[in-house]
């Protein structure tokens, strides 16, 4: 039978996969809008401190909305399964789990 570390690491690699595979589109195109966004400024930009100020807040917040869709994905992966496992394996192993041996 399967620990229940096991089932969770499982759990977790298949809801990173499956969200990945859910994320992906909006991934793509975030990051496809963000590139265009700095190749069409980028020869707006005058080379001064105000305008390079602007175009970091901007490319903060652009991979901002890439990168946290990633990691809130893998936080609730990881968070929910393991809680999940833990619980679902101390209701079925029941009182007398602690006297057999693993």
């Amino acid at each position: 039978m399967a620990k229940s570390a096991e089932v969770s690491t499982a759990l977790i690699v298949l809801t990173a996969f499956l969200g990945l595979n859910i994320l992906g589109p909006y991934l793509a195109g975030q990051l496809k809008e963000t590139v265009h966004y700095f190749l069409e400024n980028m020869a707006l930009w005058q080379g001064d401190a105000a305008g390079f100020k602007a175009l970091f807040l901007t490319a903060l917040i652009r991979l901002a909305l890439i990168v946290l869709p990633i990691l809130l994905m893998f936080m609730l992966a990881g968070g929910r399964s393991a809680r999940y496992c833990r619980l679902v394996f101390s209701i079925g192993r029941g009182p007398k789990a602690d006297l057999l041996p693993d």
